[in-house]
């Protein structure tokens, strides 16, 4: 009585994609280059539609909850993490923009990043407070934020502009 194994090639190209996605994502943790939790929403995504014992381990694993389960119960994210990443965003891709030398490839996609973090980060992600309540909209913390946004993009693209113009 053998029983035959099967082998769904979505499963296991889900399985594999999110394995990869956890993976870059925990990496996103430490390098703030690149972003945790797309790649743990991907993550989330695939192994929910894969396997129910990795979407299990993965909702029980406290990077989830730590990263990404405010933003999956209310879809937004506190003002409070909003600057600490984009703080630490801005920190690093200073840091790598001068690393990288004249590589202007690279110079131009991590400028491209560096500006557009912010702007994806307060303008797309809705604010919420500590519980996952949504922030009602106050002039003062809008004009913050803008003020704050416009700061770090504005570093993004002040470098290349500079280098660009022989400064």
């Amino acid at each position: 009585m053998d029983k035959k194994f099967s082998v769904n090639p979505i499963k296991l190209l889900l399985i594999l994609v999110g394995l990869i996605c956890f993976a870059i994502g925990t990496v996103g943790i430490f390098l703030p280059v690149l972003p945790t939790v797309p790649f743990y929403l991907v993550t989330f995504y695939c192994f929910a539609k894969s396997s129910d014992k990795l979407h299990n381990w993965f909702v029980g694993t406290d990077l989830y909850k730590k990263h990404l389960e405010p933003y999956v119960a209310s879809h937004g994210m506190p003002y409070s993490m909003k600057f600490l990443i984009t703080a630490g965003v801005t920190l690093a891709m200073g840091i790598s923009y001068f690393i990288v030398g004249k590589w202007p490839v690279v110079r131009i996609v991590l400028s491209v990043i560096w500006a557009c973090y912010p702007l994806y980060l307060f303008f797309l992600v809705k604010p919420v407070d500590k519980e996952g309540n949504e922030i009602p909209k106050k002039p003062a913390i809008d004009t913050a934020v803008v003020i704050f946004t416009i700061i770090a993009a504005g570093l993004g693209l002040f470098f290349p502009i500079v280098e660009l113009a022989g400064l």
